[in-house]
């Protein structure tokens, strides 16, 4: 890895490092990404909450069953990325990202409308599968808006609503079940969904070509970046099947792909479990399970701060991710 990039060494200093959020981009598209991110990892995470706010009890779930309905939104996930990613890329991401945003919004909401376990996985898989390719998407539209010496904080601001969702998260689940009971809380939780992917069609452009407030100079200074990078990039040649073989049997590829393994298999588990090991070791209500829950999240919302900063700074991002 280099510490500079084309971006970098000729976008000047309104650009690649102090000028994040000098850029008409980066105001235009990071709160909506933070805000579609936070709501997908919101209706993906409160099932813990339910679970330990009353469900498993309500349901007769034992503790087999429970993993079972909460592994089949994996499952679901799993099956849909690549092929909603190939849509993204081909077709139109912004459609992509806005109505899967309002379909998992109604799946959401479904789940408090349930009454078995088996309709619970049903359902569960569903939002799985149409959640499954947001994120690649919108890792995939922040590369064509902006650069190589930027994308590292424009990634962070993405995947920070993972935090920071978890944080209010916590809290208001909790409130909500202590105040209702947990199928308000997931039918309250999905109409935001519902509501913010029919504003995402409006909200988001498939290019910056496309954002008719990005001023002239600052788009021209992108595209000259956006085409020195994509210069200096190997050439990428044959069929898609082929390219499809290539990268599965790129070494780095494959060290990444465990590296992301390992670490989503602590922290789901983490998330999807933390709320019940809070209320039974504490003897606290759902209410307070909830605030305790949030502390770890306040906490990685700073660390990744301060650790994309300096992935953008350095340049090198092996650094930013091996010791964590």
């Amino acid at each position: 890895m280099t510490a500079t990039s084309p971006a970098t060494d000729t976008a000047g200093p309104q650009a690649a490092h102090s000028g994040f959020w000098r850029s008409a981009r980066a105001r235009h598209l990071m709160p909506v990404a933070f805000v579609t991110y936070s709501l997908a990892y919101l209706d993906k995470s409160n099932y813990a909450i339910a679970s330990a706010g009353g469900m498993a009890d309500d349901l007769h779930l034992s503790a087999g069953a429970d993993s079972l309905i909460a592994a089949s939104f994996f499952l679901g996930y799993f099956f849909f990325q690549i092929p909603g990613t190939i849509y993204a890329e081909q077709r139109s991401a912004r459609r992509m990202v806005a109505w899967s945003t309002v379909a998992w919004g109604l799946l959401a909401m479904a789940q408090g409308l349930l009454s078995s376990p088996a309709q619970l996985i049903a359902v569960r898989f569903a939002l799985g599968v149409v959640e499954g390719a947001v994120l690649p998407s919108m890792v995939m539209l922040l590369g064509r808006w902006f650069t190589r010496g930027e994308r590292g904080r424009a990634n962070t601001f993405l995947i920070l609503g993972n935090p920071v969702t978890v944080m209010w998260l916590s809290a208001v689940s909790g409130w909500l079940v202590s105040a209702s009971d947990w199928r308000v809380m997931f039918v309250a939780e999905g109409v935001p969904s519902v509501l913010w992917g029919l504003c995402c069609l409006r909200l988001i452009k498939d290019r910056p070509e496309q954002a008719h407030r990005l001023p002239a100079h600052e788009l021209a200074l992108l595209r000259s970046d956006l085409a020195a990078e994509q210069a200096a990039a190997p050439p990428v040649s044959g069929t898609l099947r082929r390219q499809y073989r290539t990268v599965l049997r790129s070494a780095p590829v494959l060290t990444m792909a465990a590296q992301y393994f390992f670490w989503s298999f602590g922290m789901y588990g983490f998330v999807f479990w933390l709320p019940a090991i809070i209320k039974k070791g504490s003897g606290e209500g759902i209410g307070a399970t909830g605030l305790l829950t949030a502390i770890p999240y306040a906490c990685a919302a700073g660390a990744m701060l301060l650790n994309s900063r300096l992935s953008d700074r350095s340049g090198r991002r092996r650094a930013a991710v091996w010791p964590w």
